[in-house]
């Protein structure tokens, strides 16, 4: 499609990216400008992208132009900047937020080349070149999907964290003032106070007093001002600098630590892409791990969503959801993480465990299959960390409860067909949330990594 760089041009390549949602998704794309930079190395990238967007641009650097969007007026403002596009001449446009609004960029702005992803009839009459649509597998990482546009350019993608220069944030004020004092540095990333669940103000002061006691760390409370938390921290080895920061401060702080702990969120991304040894809350159902968790050598994801009977999760629910938190709990999760021994030592391994934390499984037993041998096979793959709950002669709607308690995102076994028309219909016309795979074959003397091998197998023939 495009040449290395065809060195009789005119001009360099001019790449125009559309990614116009959040800090984290833009996160998202840092390994994708990589990989262009290193087949493009005399591109002139350039980016469509929202305020918050531009924030994690600046961090990473080597943008020659950002064009700021507000999600609230995409209809006003984007005719003005197609003009203005229209007088840049680019060569290529990618449109990574799939935005029926935003895919219409680099064809109304006449960019002759233009990837994304392929939905609908619409979408292929927009785009020269099309990617697959790629919610349906929650098998691949985020940062795989963005990857495939190198595909369409006839390159080859490689899953790998991004390059982020810390040199820079060395001699940051408000890093050096926070390491003065040459104790282990723990990051703890309050809130953003956007749509993901933070960690509940108790439960993060309990953790704080007990590891506190060790006084080997100095703990930094970081994240977005909330009026309704943490006004009154005053805790030993801690220093509150919650909405007291700019975005590089933050980034600084985050690129300096030793461990990082936060929620599913833009800083935590960020500390993913730096690969410090964190412990990552993912507590709503629809966020799987296996798409945005995190790819830093050491990590521990913090997540029991299948204890809880709803899917669509309201402020109101976070209490009862969350009720299996509690300061112990962190501060084991804390031990085994800083235990080298849990090392997560390649992509493959964080994979496995990613999907371990994200396939929920309902297992419909066969006729010669005794209700004492499942639970005993149960019990083994539940030993391995593989979530997986027996279903016994259920009605439907006691079958719909337990998928939607349990997140159950794979049905194996004897599954009668009703049950899966039915569950197909219920989850895509009612409940709009994504539809288990079904998979056949039993259970009995299979290893969990086989089990997995298979689950992320129909996920990927599904798509």
């Amino acid at each position: 499609m495009l040449q290395k760089q065809d060195q009789s041009n005119k001009h360099p390549l001019k790449i125009l990216i559309q990614r116009c949602d959040r800090i984290g998704d833009m996160v998202f794309t840092f390994p994708l400008l990589d990989q262009l930079r290193d087949a493009y190395p005399n591109a002139q990238i350039d980016f469509i992208a929202s305020a918050e967007g531009k924030l994690a641009l600046n961090e990473y650097g080597e943008i020659n132009a950002i064009y700021v969007l507000n999600s609230k007026r995409f209809d006003t403002d984007i005719k003005p900047l197609i003009k203005i596009l229209k007088n840049k001449e680019y060569d290529l446009f990618i449109s990574l937020w799939n935005h029926p609004k935003l895919n219409k960029i680099g064809f109304l702005a006449n960019i002759p080349k233009r990837i994304g992803f392929e939905q609908s009839w619409l979408n292929k009459q927009l785009f020269t070149h099309h990617i697959r649509h790629p919610w349906p597998d929650l098998t691949k990482h985020a940062i795989e999907h963005n990857l495939s546009v190198m595909t369409a350019l006839n390159l080859k993608p490689i899953f790998k964290r991004a390059h982020l220069a810390i040199e820079k944030y060395q001699d940051n004020d408000l890093l050096k003032k926070l390491k003065q004092n040459k104790k282990q540095l723990i990051i703890i990333f309050t809130e953003t106070g956007g749509s993901n669940i933070p960690f509940p103000e108790t439960v993060i002061k309990e953790f704080i007093e007990k590891l506190s006691k060790k006084e080997t760390y100095h703990i930094v409370l970081a994240g977005a001002k909330n009026p309704e938390r943490f006004n009154d921290c005053n805790l030993a080895n801690t220093t509150n600098i919650i909405g007291k920061t700019s975005f590089t401060d933050l980034i600084a702080c985050i690129a300096g630590c030793d461990y990082y702990i936060g929620p599913d969120t833009g800083p935590t991304q960020f500390a993913s892409l730096l690969n410090k040894p964190m412990l990552f809350f993912s507590p709503l159902k629809a966020n799987h791990p296996s798409i945005y968790g995190p790819l830093s050598n050491q990590h521990r994801i913090i997540r029991q969503e299948y204890g809880y009977p709803k899917l669509h999760i309201k402020k109101e629910d976070h209490a009862a959801l969350l009720h299996y938190l509690s300061g112990d709990m962190m501060l084991d999760d804390f031990s085994k993480l800083t235990n080298d021994k849990n090392k997560l030592t390649s992509y493959d391994e964080m994979t496995y465990y990613h999907l371990l934390n994200t396939f929920r499984i309902l297992y419909f037993p066969y006729k010669n299959e005794s209700s004492e041998d499942v639970n005993k096979e149960c019990d083994r793959l539940q030993k391995d960390g593989l979530k997986i709950y027996c279903i016994n002669n259920g009605s439907l709607n006691t079958i719909i409860k337990q998928m939607i308690l349990r997140n159950a995102n794979v049905f194996q076994g004897d599954i009668p067909l009703w049950i899966k028309i039915a569950v197909h219909i219920y989850m895509g016309s009612i409940a709009h949330f994504l539809q288990p795979v079904n998979v056949s074959g039993s259970i009995f003397k299979l290893a969990t990594k086989k089990l997995v091998a298979k689950y992320k197998k129909a996920y990927q023939a599904r798509v």
